[in-house]
């Protein structure tokens, strides 16, 4: 959990390896092998995981009182289908431009 934790303060793999005393390389594969154990494509993924079972806290700094009480669990916002805009119109090709 020390890795995640470490993850969740934004840092990359090497400076991960460097806090834990490890190489960045092992700081990586202990990465992916939490990704795979959770059945998360990315961190972001791995984060929120770990956030919503209540593995890990958020950083104090990045809770405000006003918005969040001490027994509330996050939930980041997440876009609904109406707020996702349009794929922008593909430009024809340039033999097809007059």
């Amino acid at each position: 959990m020390e890795v995640v934790q470490l993850l969740l303060q934004g840092l990359s793999d090497k400076q991960v390896g460097r806090r834990l005393g490890i190489s960045d390389q092992t700081a990586r594969t202990h990465r992916s092998h939490l990704l795979r154990k959770v059945g998360a494509s990315n961190v972001c993924a791995l984060l929120y995981e770990a956030i919503s079972e209540g593995w890990l806290l958020l950083p104090a700094s990045t809770q405000s009182s006003a918005s969040l009480s001490a027994n509330s669990r996050f939930i980041p916002a997440v876009p609904t289908q109406a707020s996702i805009p349009p794929p922008a119109a593909r430009r024809p090709d340039r033999k097809e431009r007059k």
